[in-house]
């Protein structure tokens, strides 16, 4: 029965997304107590463990979010933990949203000199809520 000609009459797919689960590295610092004179000494920070700690995808992830789809930082921590597991304070948002912003001030230097030199602007005003208040999101364009 193998040598009879065959022919695809149809194709099935599913599609799907892999798990996502959040990559947590623990970096433990120990001391130690010396028996005969009881100094306590202490090991250095990792050099692992210093600054941040919030990696790039992550900043990536929540400068998306905050920026292209406006969400709130109460928002913001709801998507995080609902898509991550991720619990996170709004403070610990705010930094990490702050720390980002560097990445985008040349850019933004860029940008505002174009729309200096342009010889017609346009804008537009998009409302949005913030804290329980209507704000506005100001797109310019030349």
């Amino acid at each position: 029965m193998t040598d009879l000609p065959s022919e695809t009459v149809s194709l099935h797919e599913h599609v799907d997304l892999p798990e996502v689960k959040p990559l947590i590295t623990h970096h433990r610092r120990l001391s130690v107590c010396c028996s005969t004179c009881g100094t306590r000494v202490v090991a250095p920070v990792p050099e692992a463990a210093r600054g941040t700690p919030f990696g790039p995808r992550l900043h990536a992830v929540a400068t998306y979010l905050k920026t292209f789809q406006a969400l709130s930082y109460e928002r913001l921590q709801g998507a995080l933990s609902d898509l991550f597991g991720l619990t996170l304070s709004q403070g610990g948002l705010m930094n990490l949203l702050r720390r980002a912003q560097g990445c985008f001030a040349e850019g933004q230097v860029s940008a505002v000199s174009s729309l200096r030199q342009a010889e017609v602007i346009a804008s537009d005003e998009t409302g949005v809520r913030i804290e329980g208040s209507t704000a506005y999101h100001w797109v310019f364009h030349s």
